[in-house]
């Protein structure tokens, strides 16, 4: 069975703003549409969490983006089990993202696994999605 789309890219960009602890990242997936049916991607899933997305398409390719906030409103040390924040954040790192999508007027949710993603210091923008 042929997939419905393929992974062409997957980037990740971190940044950090003006105040300690508010950081995030930003996730710019590329994929090819390889079948002929309206489709709609219906959650950008970033570990447990669903998270709001855009999404926009040029010919075959699909550009979705996220920008995921990951501020720490935690104490230095978190005083349940002693480690400093910093530590408890990299234990949390999510390293799969999944789209769920759904195919013409089924109602049937199908799922892509992103597990392969790449970190850029700076997102390019051949990454970013199309004006």
């Amino acid at each position: 069975m042929k997939n419905d789309f393929t992974l062409i890219s997957a980037k990740k960009s971190t940044w950090f703003g003006g105040r300690e602890g508010v950081k995030g990242a930003i996730y710019n997936i590329v994929l090819k549409n390889n079948q002929s049916k309206p489709y709609v991607f219906t959650k950008f899933k970033y570990g447990k969490n669903s998270v709001p997305f855009i999404i926009k398409s040029t010919g075959s390719n699909i550009y979705i983006s996220a920008n995921i906030n990951m501020n720490s409103p935690l104490p230095e040390i978190d005083m349940q089990t002693g480690k400093r924040v910093d530590q408890i954040a990299e234990e949390n790192d999510v390293s799969e993202i999944v789209l769920e999508y759904q195919i013409s007027s089924s109602k049937e949710n199908r799922s892509l696994k992103i597990t392969s993603i790449s970190e850029v210091e700076n997102s390019s923008s051949k990454d970013a999605l199309p004006n």
